[in-house]
């Protein structure tokens, strides 16, 4: 039995001994910390919290250090990157996260977190890439996320009521993109704060 069984046979232990749902999240700590988990078996298995749990442990395994090989590590990254919402609370984790210090140098790389077309796509980028932003509230024209699709970032920024709806215009280096998105039709373009230069904020 690989992780993903071991932790689903214990979940359906706990339903047919009458335990709560709520002790799924203790579950899956357990059965993460213990076994060794390939890339799609802890997906399968943190994809069975909610968004808010399968979060939070993923930041409680990365602290503690219990990734080490690049292709396990990446694409569940990319796909907790593309689940999150307001990635902006936990900055500093994400910069854990993307630095990735504790991996071993040895296996894939951060492009890992991107499909084969999404990869293409980046290389396909000019030197220099413009990319917006949508906001709604004072300093929020400097994140992590941004889009190549202006309307896109128009629809971001009126997403939810807010007092400034807005869109930030700025330019990052292709060699600073972390990655690019599309399978939400976002055409998400991720970067560090500091490596794109805004040039301009619209308000709408």
């Amino acid at each position: 039995m690989n992780a993903a069984d071991i932790y689903h046979a214990k979940v359906r232990e706990l339903i047919d001994g009458g335990g709560s749902l709520d002790d799924t999240y203790e579950i899956a700590s357990e059965v993460l910390r213990d076994y060794v988990a390939d890339a799609e078996t802890t997906l399968n298995v943190l994809g069975s919290l909610p968004r808010a749990d399968r979060q939070a442990l993923f930041r409680e395994l990365v602290v503690e250090g219990c990734f080490w090989d690049g292709a396990d590590y990446w694409p569940v990254v990319g796909a907790l990157w593309t689940d999150t919402e307001s990635p902006g609370k936990y900055s500093e984790h994400w910069r854990e996260v993307f630095a990735a210090e504790f991996l071993d140098r040895e296996g894939p790389g951060r492009t890992a977190m991107m499909s084969l077309e999404e990869l293409a796509a980046l290389v396909e980028l000019p030197d220099e890439v413009t990319v917006y932003r949508g906001f709604d509230r004072e300093g929020g024209a400097e994140g992590f996320s941004w889009t190549l699709d202006r309307e896109r970032a128009g629809w971001f920024a009126r997403r939810f009521p807010g007092d400034a709806p807005s869109v930030a215009t700025g330019t990052v280096a292709r060699n600073d993109i972390i990655a690019v998105f599309f399978g939400r039709e976002e055409a998400e373009v991720v970067a560090l704060p500091e490596d794109v230069t805004v040039i301009a904020v619209e308000p709408l």
